[in-house]
C-alpha cells in the first residue's frame, strides 16, 4: 500500500455534529494517489497486513509441515486400518518486515514514498504420506447347499370340447379321365371237376370265363386237366369269343403214347373253333391240355374255354378241378 495515514480535518474537541463527523474522518485510512479510503479489518499479532478490496486486515503466515502418516495396519479378515500417523509441528510465523519511514509533510510538499513490504514467511514443507497397509487375504468360500428336491408335476387339465367343424367347401371340378392302362393278369382256376360231356358240341366251363372289351389287345393261356375213360375217344378242346380285329390260339391235345406223334396241335381262328386228337393215351388220368392265344375284340363279349369229346359215347370227357386259366389286358 503506497500514501500515508493522516487525519482528513482536524476535530473540534466539542463532539458536536460537525466535530464527530470530523473525528471520525480524522482516524479514516486515505490511500495515497487514488485518495481511497480504506477500512480496517481483523488484525492478529504477529500477522502481516495485506489489502483486500478497501479492507486492511492481517494475513497469517504458512503452515508448518505436517508430519509422515503412519502407515496402515495389516488388513485382518478383510484387512484392519492401521492406526494415523501424528501430524507435524506447525511452521513458525515469519517476522513482520519493517515499516517504511513516513515522508514528511510539506507545505505543499510532493508525498513521500511509501516504504517496502516486507518478505513473506516461508511455507513449511508438507509430510511425507503414510505407507499403506497390506490387504489381507480373502476368507474361504462356504460350500454350496444341496439341490432340493424337485416338486410333482401337476394333474393334466381337463381337454376343452372340441369346437365344430365348418362347412366343407364346394368340391372343385373333376379333370378329365386318362386313358386306361393295362391292367395285371388274372389267374382263374376251377375247384371243382366238371360234368361230363358225352357230345361232340363244346361244353362251356363255368368258371374259365372272362370279360373283355372292344378295342384292347387280351393274350391268355389255358392249362387244363382232361381225362376220359375210353382209351378211343379223344379230347377235344375249343374257344368261343365276340367279333374280333385280330385272334389267334393254337392247342395242344394228347393223342397217343409218348413220342414224337404223343400229341395233336391245330389252330383256332373263328368263334367255335376247336382241336381234338383221335384218341386218348392214358384213361382215367388228367392230362395236360393247353391252349395259347392273343385276341383283340372289336365288340365287348366274353372269352370262354370249351371242352367235348370226340366221339358220342356215353363215357365222355370231363375237365379235372385245379385246372386253371390266366389272362393279360394289354391296354
Amino acid at each position: 500500500m503506497s500514501g500515508s495515514i493522516k487525519h482528513k480535518t482536524p476535530a473540534d474537541g466539542t463532539f458536536s455534529a460537525t466535530g464527530a463527523t470530523e473525528w471520525n474522518n480524522d482516524h479514516n485510512l486515505v490511500e495515497g494517489g487514488s485518495a481511497a479510503t480504506l477500512a480496517l479489518g481483523a488484525i492478529v499479532d504477529g500477522e502481516f497486513l495485506i489489502r483486500v478490496g478497501s479492507v486492511i486486515q492481517s494475513q497469517a503466515g504458512g503452515g508448518g509441515a505436517t508430519g509422515p502418516t503412519g502407515p496402515t495396519g495389516a488388513a485382518g479378515a478383510s484387512g484392519t486400518t492401521g492406526p494415523t500417523g501424528a501430524a507435524g509441528a506447525q511452521g513458525t510465523t515469519g517476522p513482520s518486515g519493517p515499516s517504511g519511514p513516513t515522508g514528511p509533510t510539506g507545505a505543499a510538499g510532493a508525498q513521500g514514498s511509501t516504504g517496502p513490504s516486507g518478505p513473506s514467511g516461508p511455507t513449511g514443507p508438507t509430510g511425507t504420506a503414510g505407507a499403506q497397509g497390506t490387504t489381507g487375504p480373502s476368507g474361504p468360500s462356504g460350500p454350496t447347499g444341496p439341490t432340493g428336491a424337485q416338486g410333482n408335476a401337476g394333474s393334466t387339465g381337463a381337454t376343452g370340447p372340441s369346437g365344430p367343424s365348418g362347412p366343407s367347401g364346394p368340391s372343385g371340378p373333376s379333370g378329365p379321365s386318362g386313358p386306361t392302362g393295362p391292367t395285371g393278369a388274372i389267374i382263374l382256376r376251377t375247384d371243382a371237376d366238371t360234368t361230363t360231356n358225352t357230345t361232340v358240341a363244346l361244353q362251356e366251363h363255368p368258371s374259365l370265363k372272362y370279360s373283355m372289351s372292344s378295342g384292347r389287345t387280351y393274350i391268355f393261356a389255358f392249362k387244363l386237366l382232361m381225362q376220359t375213360a375210353q382209351a378211343a375217344n379223344g379230347l377235344k378242346v375249343g374257344l368261343n369269343f365276340p367279333a374280333a380285329t385280330i385272334v389267334s390260339a393254337v392247342a395242344y391235345v394228347p393223342e397217343s403214347a409218348d413220342g414224337t406223334a404223343a400229341q395233336t396241335t391245330g389252330w383256332i381262328t373263328t368263334s367255335g373253333d376247336s382241336v381234338a386228337g383221335t384218341s386218348c393215351p392214358t384213361i382215367n388220368v388228367p392230362l395236360i391240355v393247353e391252349v395259347n392265344g392273343t385276341i383283340r375284340p372289336s365288340a365287348n363279349g366274353t372269352l370262354a374255354l370249351g371242352y367235348a369229346a370226340e366221339l358220342s359215347t356215353t363215357t365222355g370227357v370231363i375237365i379235372r378241378q385245379q385246372s386253371i386259366g390266366i389272362i393279360k389286358d394289354l391296354g
